[in-house]
This record gives structure tokens, sequence and C-alpha cells, in this order.
């Protein structure tokens, strides 16, 4: 009497050999993955040291300044980012 599973059709494999296979692309998927983030986060790029808000060397100053109502509800529409595209905007018009 045969045991199960110990013929297989012609061309079949085994689970044990598919996921094998699976594993070793899954590991040369996350190696490739590993050192594309190496070169993004390594010691020459500038961003990855920088934290969050203005560089240290900005150019602009904090004021305060009355602006109408309907222009801030115009750029403010438009979501974040909303004080940059005032400042956009107004280097635009000064022809900067």
């Amino acid at each position: 009497m045969a045991t199960l599973g110990i013929y297989r059709r012609e061309g079949e494999r085994k689970f044990s050999e598919v996921a094998a296979e699976h594993i070793r692309v899954v590991d040369q998927r996350l190696l490739k993955a590993a050192n594309c983030a190496a070169l993004t986060l390594g010691a020459g790029n500038s961003a990855a040291k920088r934290g969050r808000g203005r560089p240290p060397a900005s150019a602009k100053e904090n004021v305060t300044l009355p602006i109408d109502k309907v222009v801030l509800d115009h750029f403010r529409a438009g979501g974040p980012g909303w004080e940059t595209r005032i400042n956009k905007a107004l280097r635009k018009v000064a022809g900067l």
C-alpha cells in the first residue's frame, strides 16, 4: 500500500520546495529594499539629518500682518501649506 504524498505527477513540486523558493525571493527583495534604504538614509543625505521646521539658515522673518479674511479663506481652502502659498504669491507679485 502506498502512503499519501509519495507519488507526484510529473512537473509538480513539494510544498516545502515551493515555500523555500518563495522565502529566497522574499529575502532577496528585502535585502534589495534594505540596501536602497541605506543609500537613501546614508551619511551624505542632508534630509536624513535635518529635523522638522524651517532650516536654521532661513532668510524668513515672522511678521504680524493684517490680511483680508477673504484672502486668508482663499489660501486656507487649499489645505496645509497655505502660508507657503501666500509667500510664493507675494514673491511673484514683487518680481522676486
